[in-house]
């Protein structure tokens, strides 16, 4: 299975090699066109490894596309994307027992979440004009040498003989008609859930049934529309009086609620 590695399922070979040869140039600035193409790079891993999931992935994600919180949300999405494994088959045993003899498919590899974090900024930090500094302050070169633990992690990625997505995944129908998804992982904390559609953006709630089945519950709330995007806007009651962000494109609201009259109902 070695030498299938010039299949370079992630994509990145020639960007990596693009990288390298600049890295052999006396010029200095092309160590910056070096940053780009192993940056560019990290982005290729990052959206290949999440199209795996087809539409298959929580709806807090729909609009993520800086791979390093692509990677992160995956981390917790997916408890096989941040390890590397090997594929293997081996025919059914009898009275499941475990099978003595396993034919190798192929070998995932992978970069840890923190570690591809690190290499991201820094590359990021390579590609902008240096901001002043405080008087005394020494500003980190950039070398040859700050290159070589990214190169080496990005070399064993393109090893790759397959790539693996594990869809742990607990999910609701939304009225808008798309499916709301959720990590099983993530089922633990607070945080509320929300609908992939940026039409829709209704909020759901994460509960465990009497029976112990985890299901996602929709939240009431009130919702308006987005004067730049159109997207809809879902507001908490008990946030009703706090600034309120379109998640699509990040304008900021304040509700102006108001009343006529009163009338007894009682």
């Amino acid at each position: 299975m070695e030498g299938f590695h010039i299949m370079d399922l992630y994509g990145i070979k020639s960007h990596l090699e693009r990288a390298k040869a600049h890295l052999n140039s006396p010029e200095e600035h092309s160590l910056r066109y070096s940053a780009l193409e192993l940056r560019f790079c990290l982005e290729t891993v990052a959206y290949r490894q999440l199209q795996q999931y087809g539409d298959v992935f929580p709806g807090h994600m729909v609009g993520v596309w800086k791979a390093d919180q692509i990677l992160k949300l995956l981390a917790s999405f997916d408890p096989l994307s941040n390890q590397e494994g090997e594929l293997s088959i081996a025919p059914h045993a009898k009275d499941g027992e475990v099978p003595s003899e396993w034919t190798p498919l192929g070998k995932t590899k992978i970069i840890p979440w923190r570690k591809f974090r690190t290499f991201y900024n820094k590359l990021g930090s390579f590609l902008h004009a240096p901001a002043p500094k405080p008087a005394g302050e020494e500003r980190k070169p950039i070398t040859r040498e700050s290159f070589s633990e990214i190169i080496q992690a990005l070399e064993s990625v393109t090893k790759a003989t397959v790539i693996l997505a594990m869809k742990a995944v607990i999910h609701a129908k939304c009225d808008c008609g798309a499916t709301v998804y959720i990590g099983q992982s993530e089922f633990d904390n607070d945080e509320l859930v929300v609908c992939g559609n940026t039409k829709c953006n209704s909020i759901y709630a994460k509960n465990t049934t009497e029976s112990g089945e985890q299901v996602l519950n929709r939240i009431n709330a009130i919702t308006f529309t987005c004067q730049k995007c159109e997207a809809k806007v879902p507001v908490l009651l008990e946030r009703i009086w706090a600034p309120v962000r379109c998640s699509h494109c990040s304008a900021t609201y304040r509700l102006d609620l108001a009343f006529t009259s009163a009338k007894i109902v009682e």
